[in-house]
């Protein structure tokens, strides 16, 4: 039996390989559409309250990736958005919500309520000692 990340990628190769759905063709979504899309899947057609849902369990998934990439990482928002295939300008408009910000000092994204103010720099509780 195939793993879960097996069937994953064995579909994402039938889309490339007979939908034409490269990471060309996904740059051109940049409003969560994929990520409603995948949740879609999981929902049955037509009701608006369920499409409703759908919206909302999709921007809670981006805000999940978003802070699951980031947190403890030194990486940048566009690395987070490349990575996660969202669009710069949305990880940058859902990064409040993520409640992570960037060490001025280290680099380190971590929750907000672990950072302190020094001269108006947020910093991480580690740069503070």
């Amino acid at each position: 039996m195939k793993t879960g990340i097996e069937l994953i990628t064995d579909e994402r190769q039938r889309q490339v390989d007979a939908e034409g759905w490269t990471p060309e063709h996904d740059d051109k979504y940049t409003n969560d559409e994929l990520p409603s899309a995948a949740v879609s899947y999981a929902l049955p057609d037509g009701d608006p309250a369920e499409l409703e849902a759908e919206r909302k369990a999709s921007k809670s998934l981006a805000i999940i990736a978003i802070y699951e990439y980031l947190t403890g990482s030194k990486d940048s928002d566009a690395d987070c958005a490349r990575a996660l295939g969202i669009d710069l300008e949305r990880v940058q408009e859902l990064l409040p919500e993520t409640k992570v910000e960037q060490c001025t000092v280290c680099s380190t994204w971590c929750l907000r309520d672990e950072r302190g103010v020094q001269d108006g720099d947020f910093i991480c509780e580690d740069c503070e000692k």
